[in-house]
């Protein structure tokens, strides 16, 4: 094998890992205005942010609060293994992970990461204090002794083994690793030519030979996290695995590691190749005035991400609340029944928790820690009744029952799941990925669709929509070609969300008065006037979903996961788009478009922005000239009336 490039390899990882590309362009339809593109950096840079404007809630019609006890990881790395696995076997699996990753490593990822998770009982358990050591507490401090004994919290064995495995995971998902050097000429690689490899990493300074400081780190590091001093992980080129390894057999012969110049060359090279902190055309993006103000870089992101799905309930809670969407008065959390569309009898995954008997209560006590700042929506997936699709009460249907007599205020409808609102029939059930690449994505595709036909998946679709017409039950749908998806790469299930399928059911007239919301809008690409992928335009989804909103009574649409807007310059398109959009009358009398758009973050998606920088943008967006009349709806009173929320009902907070 040639050696190969760190750039190729890093371009590998934004397509894969990011689903994203290079080289946006814009469209030629939207220009920025000047003034605006000012007034906007202006409102953003401003000392201690955007103020919220008195007496107007904001609601935040799409969040999340699940973690991986929620979702089935394994399921969900093995229907991408083929993708993955294009990348993590070359050099980008060297950089970041240190070792080439196997099938059977990358499923043990996601099997630790439930691990890692710690239940909300070992949670609850861990906040309350040790009764005996309140008393000691007050007596010593009676004393002038009590700075020497602090409050001890109980720590059931659960939550510490949880938080052990939580650091494991930090380690294999971010710590520079070893990789042990076999001896020349040894063919027990997995890879060839990886001494080729390593000699071009050398060279460029990204990799270095172990020397003694970095054993003295290691031995340190070992020592404050309590695991064997004398043993470092490495990857074992011979053993073509990951092994312990004796901290004094690695020796600058034998062993590399991977340098800090190394991480910071593939976070660079995914930063520019993503267009994360400049796009190509700056005289289109007007960035040489208004820099990009993310505040983490694409990768750091995918960190924070899974570090968020190792995280119990009430940690989640009180992120959403406290620390990073504290200034969001109150949020709407979407659940995700995703198990059915992964399901593999090869390998189940048992440490998920089941969907009616523990998601749902659970779900209904976080509303209770959110101290009435969180509603949440129930999730539907068909796939739960595959075999009882024609009965008069399908599992899956009953489901959605239970949740909204459990305390949900309504729907989440997720078609990357594998299905579409309507049109399946016509359109067929997607392709069977290829048995003998992908052997566990081929079991997955006969779990969803073995043994019916795709017109019972539309009966039982309209069964579920004709409920909820009939109860006024909102739904919440993802409308983007983006995010994750039951698909193993191709044919792309990102597809089956198109807003053509919601058009063809809303067109049946007995779903004219289905109170919908599009997520996302469709995408970024229509609202910004950008297309990210040269072979892809997506703008045609957020002008159809602006087309729906128009038509029809109780279609709306929220933004969630527009990062774009924290580019001054972007922002300023999104507003140019904003004031040829607003204005347009809905087929309802006294109705705009205006009425109809709604403040979302997708939160905590692995977006490169904070919350607050996210939400920062969209306040001054909705202050400047242009748009301050619209920020009341866009932030509360549509929201307010697609969620059948009574008039009060949502408090502002005090900032």
């Amino acid at each position: 094998m040639n050696s190969l490039s760190i750039q190729s390899v890093v371009c590998a990882l934004a397509a894969i890992v990011l689903s994203s590309c290079a080289s946006p362009k814009t469209t030629k339809d939207l220009v920025a205005d000047a003034g605006v593109e000012k007034e906007i950096s202006a409102l953003m840079h401003q000392q201690g942010g955007v103020p919220k404007l008195p007496g107007i809630p904001v609601i935040d019609v799409h969040t999340h609060l699940f973690n991986s006890r929620y979702l089935p990881a394994q399921g969900v790395i093995a229907s991408r293994e083929d993708d993955l696995l294009t990348f993590w076997s070359k050099l980008g699996g060297l950089i970041v992970t240190g070792h080439w990753v196997r099938p059977s490593e990358l499923r043990e990822i996601g099997n630790l990461m439930q691990l890692a998770t710690p239940t909300d009982d070992a949670i609850k358990r861990k906040m309350l204090p040790d009764p005996d050591a309140v008393e000691r507490l007050a007596r010593r401090k009676a004393e002038n002794d009590w700075k020497e004994y602090p409050l001890r919290l109980i720590e059931s064995w659960e939550y510490r083994v949880a938080r052990r495995r939580q650091d494991i995971l930090r380690e294999r998902l971010m710590r520079n690793m070893v990789i042990r050097i076999p001896p020349a000429g040894s063919r027990r690689l997995m890879s060839p030519g990886v001494e080729s490899i390593l000699r071009e990493l050398e060279n460029q300074g990204l990799i270095e030979p172990v020397s003694a400081a970095h054993k003295a780190l290691w031995l340190s590091e070992s020592s404050r996290a309590h695991v064997a001093p004398a043993t470092q992980v490495v990857y074992d080129a011979i053993e073509a695995r990951v092994v312990p390894a004796s901290v004094e057999s690695l020796t600058e012969r034998n062993s590399r590691v991977v340098t800090q110049k190394g991480l910071n060359r593939v976070l660079k090279n995914v930063e520019h190749l993503t267009g994360i902190i400049e796009h190509q055309d700056p005289r289109s993006f007007s960035t040489q005035n208004t820099p990009y103000r993310h505040t983490r870089t694409a990768l750091e992101g995918a960190y924070w991400f899974a570090l968020h799905l190792i995280a119990g309930e009430t940690e989640l809670v009180r992120a959403m609340t406290e620390t990073e969407n504290s200034r969001v008065d109150a949020f709407v959390y979407m659940m995700m029944h995703m198990a059915p569309s992964f399901q593999m009898q090869s390998a189940k995954e048992p440490l998920i928790y089941d969907y009616a008997s523990v998601q749902l209560p659970r779900a209904a006590k976080v509303d209770a820690m959110a101290e009435g700042r969180g509603l949440h929506f129930v999730a539907w997936n068909p796939f739960v009744s595959k075999d009882d699709f024609s009965s008069a009460n399908p599992r899956a249907l009953e489901i959605v029952k239970q949740g909204i007599a459990m305390g949900a205020k309504g729907v989440k409808f997720y078609p990357p799941m594998g299905y579409r609102p309507a049109g399946n029939a016509e359109c067929g059930f997607p392709v069977a990925p290829d048995k003998k690449r992908n052997p566990l994505a081929y079991e997955q595709w006969q779990g969803r669709y073995e043994g019916w036909h795709p017109s019972d998946l539309d009966a039982l679709n309209a069964r579920l929509f004709r409920w909820c017409v009939a109860n006024n039950i909102p739904v919440f749908a993802h409308c983007n070609h983006g995010d994750m998806r039951a698909d193993s790469g191709e044919p792309n299930y990102g597809e089956l969300a198109h807003p053509k399928y919601w058009a063809k059911l809303l067109e049946q007239r007995e779903f004219h008065e289905l109170r919908l919301c599009l997520g996302h809008a469709g995408g970024a690409d229509y609202w910004v006037g950008i297309v990210e992928k040269p072979d892809e335009d997506f703008t045609g989804w957020g002008r159809e979903v602006v087309g729906l909103c128009l038509r029809y009574p109780n279609v709306y649409c929220e933004v969630g996961i527009h990062a774009d807007v924290a580019n001054a310059g972007l922002a300023a398109r999104f507003v140019a788009r904003l004031q040829r959009v607003m204005p347009m009358r809905c087929a309802e009398a006294n109705r705009t478009f205006a009425d109809k758009i709604m403040y979302g973050s997708d939160w905590y998606m692995p977006v490169p922005e904070t919350t607050s920088v996210y939400l920062n943008s969209f306040l001054a967006i909705f202050q400047t000239r242009a748009m301050k009349d619209y920020y009341s709806k866009f932030f509360c009173t549509n929201a307010m009336r697609y969620l059948n929320l009574p008039e009060g009902s949502v408090s502002v907070r005090s900032e």
